[in-house]
């Protein structure tokens, strides 16, 4: 009680006070329910009325329920004199999880004329979130190569009255596809392709409430097929070839293709040869195939392209299939013939103004084409034929040449030396009578060489000795 001094009516003021007031009151806070993003009034009480003016600090403190579910506040209350009171207010906030009702306290401390009787507020916010659940319940995986269901329930154990709005999601984009049963499914189709899909479920109990949204677990979607059909071609010798590439053989090796097409899904292709330019083989397949080939070895020299085109039978929406092709070329060039000369007529029959047989027949070509001859017999002398007769003029060594030709122009030759025998003249002679054995010498002037289109030896006449025997009428 305060006095002042030298007053007694002051004396007795204090005493009425202290008789209509009493001792300093104490305060206490009551217990608050409430329901996400409202709002909690907490009410500090004191418990009589005061003369003078009276004070105590509030504090919010986590429960089991957290910063993220409410707006943590602190401050003082002040009470007037004569008041008894004060209110503190605390939001609470929305997560949008379906959980158990959470909880926060409301601290009174540091009572200024006050004493504490109930120094902690109970807040409860109550769970307003409906119960979502998905099926699959947790996050899945597939193909384009069908259609998937993706399920929902939405509860409310209060039984209170609730709307659904169920919307499917690729990625962040909202779909057309959309339900408001409380317990249903959206499908993903084939024909929206790959992508990440999920649900996005909301439940709405009442305007004055907040309403529960839940996303669903995650359902990817891949490409069944993301690539064209394999496309193997091999070559004769079974190496398998590059697409886009060339090459050279000769037309003396084996000339073939070999090729298979495959794909995940099936596969239509088609396949064409060209010699030149021209077709020379097409064949077209609704399916798969493991080997096919061509042989094309009779067609000989030219410029060989296989084509294939082939489509994947993935169909699962517009635009899924894929497409591949293949191109190589092979340039076929001609290999050039063998040249054989044979000399058929023994060294000893081989004179001059005797005819000689010559033979090519043992010439070849690789890839059988037929072959023209052309011999050059070194005397000024060609001639045409497989197998020739050539008579020299005179005796001496010859260079003998064979050339074979083939049908495209390739060309081999062959050289061979033969050697002519000269023969002697042959000279006839008569007499009437002869008496005895006479020795005779004849001579061959110059111009008798030159009338047989002969060069004349290096002396002017040659000689012979002949012999000729006494006989009338003999001849030699």
């Amino acid at each position: 009680m305060h006095r002042t001094a030298g007053n007694d009516n002051d004396a007795s003021v204090d005493n009425v006070r202290l008789r209509l007031y009493g001792s300093n009151p104490s305060v206490s806070i009551n217990n608050r329910n409430v329901h996400e993003v409202l709002t909690a009034t907490f009410t500090a009480t004191l418990s009589h009325p005061a003369a003078f003016s009276t004070s105590v600090s509030y504090a919010t403190q986590n429960n089991t329920a957290t910063t993220a579910d409410y707006v943590a506040e602190s401050g003082s209350l002040s009470f007037p004199a004569g008041t008894t009171t004060k209110q503190i207010t605390i939001v609470s906030l929305d997560d949008l999880a379906d959980e158990a009702d959470q909880k926060f306290n409301v601290n009174l401390s540091n009572p200024n004329k006050l004493t504490i009787a109930d120094s902690q507020g109970i807040g409860t916010i109550l769970d307003d979130d409906l119960t979502i659940t998905f099926s699959p319940s947790g996050p899945t995986s597939g193909t384009d190569a069908s259609n998937h269901s993706l399920g929902y329930t939405v509860t409310d154990a209060t039984g209170d009255a609730f709307t659904v709005d169920a919307d499917l999601l690729r990625g962040t984009s909202e779909l057309p596809t959309s339900s408001s049963s409380k317990s249903g499914s959206l499908t993903v189709t084939k024909a929206d392709g790959p992508g990440s899909y999920r649900l996005r479920v909301t439940g709405t109990h009442s305007p004055t409430l907040a309403d529960t949204e839940l996303l669903g677990p995650i359902l990817t979607v891949t490409d069944d097929d993301v690539s064209p059909p394999v496309i193997v071609v091999k070559a004769s010798s079974g190496t398998a070839i590059r697409n886009g590439s060339s090459r050279t053989e000769t037309a003396g090796e084996n000339q073939s293709f070999s090729w298979s097409v495959n794909d995940l899904s099936g596969s239509t292709s088609t396949v064409i040869i060209t010699r030149n330019a021209a077709p020379i083989f097409t064949r077209s397949y609704t399916a798969n195939f493991a080997l096919d080939s061509f042989n094309f070895n009779s067609y000989g020299v030219g410029s060989y392209q296989i084509t294939i085109n082939a489509t994947d039978g993935d169909n699962d929406r517009a635009n899924d299939q894929r497409t591949g092709g293949f191109s190589h070329v092979l340039n076929v060039l001609n290999a050039d013939p063998f040249a054989v000369a044979v000399v058929l007529t023994a060294p000893a029959g081989r004179f001059e103004g005797a005819p000689v047989t010559f033979s090519g027949a043992g010439s070849t070509d690789p890839e059988g084409d037929p072959l023209d001859y052309i011999w050059n017999f070194g005397d000024g002398a060609l001639v045409r034929g497989k197998t020739v007769n050539h008579t020299f003029a005179d005796n001496g060594v010859y260079i003998v040449k064979l050339t074979v030709v083939d049908a495209y122009g390739g060309v081999a030759e062959t050289t061979s030396s033969i050697t002519v025998v000269n023969v002697a003249p042959s000279i006839s002679a008569s007499t009437a009578a002869w008496a005895e054995w006479k020795r005779v010498t004849i001579s061959l002037p110059s111009a008798t060489f030159a009338s047989r289109g002969l060069a004349p030896p290096s002396t002017s006449v040659r000689t012979a000795s002949i012999s000729l025997s006494e006989r009338k009428d003999s001849r030699l």
